[in-house]
């Protein structure tokens, strides 16, 4: 651990949360991470777990001297929707209320118990979806198919158009696992064809994936990538995804896309790292607290922080959290034994390994999951060979791209440093 490590009592105020209203789903994902059991949370632990939130949010807002400070609550599982008459409607309209400043709302949910009546109320309150879905029928059928038996994509394919009408720039996150992994690029098409602007992916990184699925996950990016080489080509913009801009960012903040593979090596930089335990937690069905949402349905670990009855996050156990994740060795190595150091991205690793799947699969918050390296790399080669050829060409569809996602990206980091 890192000597250097000091704990700030605003650690122990969190402003941010997602609220865990069931461990229980009507899907059978086979990847799933929950552990899924009959647990459901109450109104009333609901309601004082946002009257916690609130009272912390109060602590920031005297903190920074900030009244509009403004914290966020996800309605999440489980599937959050099996609560949907129990808790999402009395609690928003509780929220709305009693904080009607404090909080953004979201949900992320598999969609399937949506309807139109329920997707306005989302829109009426200003509730934004996250949508967990893997790909075309084949494949959201395989990965994630019904208790009951019957087809989730049939669901979902009747309910996304109305879905997209009310919030268009809804998240299609995906879940990739080796089984249907030949099916990913079919799935990006299929995502961006049906009108999603945004997709997010999500490489399973609680197993250990074998060099040749690697290697066809690298050959999926690849046609994932001369898609948007193409599109871009004709004038015609791409679905957006937050990591390919990343990459793009990073690739042009480092001016890198002049020298092929290569970025400096900016040893000012700090390592981008996941918030584990700080600003945000998770609050399970009994009031329990946890430094990440993936831990809420486990027994108490290292992620569980206290309870919203108890006193609230214990001091001692929130410190040896964050002092263990904080140690100077996220850097050091992943699972296939291959030092960072002989990375060409070692100074632009964002999030190269989550802490909660880590701990889960290597016991280790530091052992990074090869997968996502090979994500990474994969994305980063494609930008600086796009960066090559469309600067040179003077592209103006891709010149406007990249004016687009550095001025967002310049204006973040400005608020981040206000």
């Amino acid at each position: 651990m890192s000597e250097e490590f000091e704990y700030l009592e605003e650690y122990r105020h969190p402003y941010s949360a997602c609220l865990n209203l069931t461990d229980s789903c009507n899907l059978a994902c086979i990847y799933c991470f929950v552990q899924q059991q009959p647990n459901f949370m109450t109104f009333q632990v609901a309601k004082d777990g946002v009257d916690w939130l609130a009272a912390n949010l109060n602590w920031w807002r005297e903190y920074t001297h900030d009244p509009q400070f403004k914290g966020s609550i996800t309605y999440f599982g489980g599937e959050p929707t099996l609560m949907w008459d129990e808790i999402i409607v009395p609690l928003t309209a509780y929220i709305k209320e009693t904080y009607p400043d404090y909080f953004d709302l979201t949900i992320t949910t598999n969609g399937t118990l949506l309807n139109e009546e329920r997707i306005k109320f989302l829109y009426d309150n200003q509730i934004y979806p996250l949508l967990s879905i893997d790909g075309v029928k084949e494949v959201q059928d395989y990965n994630r198919p019904m208790r009951d038996g019957s087809s989730g994509f049939d669901k979902l394919i009747e309910i996304i158009p109305t879905l997209l009408y009310y919030f268009p720039y809804t998240t299609f996150r995906m879940t990739l696992i080796p089984d249907t992994l030949d099916k990913f690029f079919e799935s990006y098409c299929w995502a961006e064809d049906n009108h999603f602007k945004n997709i997010y992916f999500c490489p399973n990184s609680r197993i250990k994936w074998k060099k040749e699925e690697l290697n066809t996950f690298r050959e999926q990016l690849d046609l994932i990538m001369a898609r948007r080489f193409v599109n871009y080509s004709n004038g015609l913009q791409s679905i957006g995804s937050s990591q390919i801009d990343d990459a793009f960012r990073d690739v042009l903040d480092n001016d890198a896309y002049r020298y092929l593979n290569y970025f400096p090596d900016r040893k000012d930089r700090t390592l981008k790292r996941c918030g584990l335990g700080t600003g945000s937690c998770s609050i399970g069905y009994n009031g329990d607290i946890y430094g990440c949402q993936e831990q809420d349905s486990r027994t108490k670990n290292i992620f569980y922080l206290g309870n919203i009855y108890k006193n609230g996050i214990e001091k001692d156990k929130h410190k040896f959290l964050l002092q263990s994740y904080s140690s100077q060795d996220l850097m050091k190595t992943n699972e296939e034994n291959i030092d960072c150091e002989v990375c060409f991205l070692k100074y632009s690793c964002y999030q190269a390994n989550c802490p909660s799947s880590a701990y889960d699969t290597f016991n280790s918050f530091f052992v990074k999951n090869y997968v996502n390296c090979v994500l990474r790399q994969t994305l980063y080669t494609h930008a600086i060979t796009f960066m090559n050829i469309f600067v040179e060409q003077d592209n103006q569809t891709f010149k406007k791209y990249l004016d687009d996602v550095y001025k967002e990206y310049k204006e973040k980091e400005e608020e981040d440093n206000e």
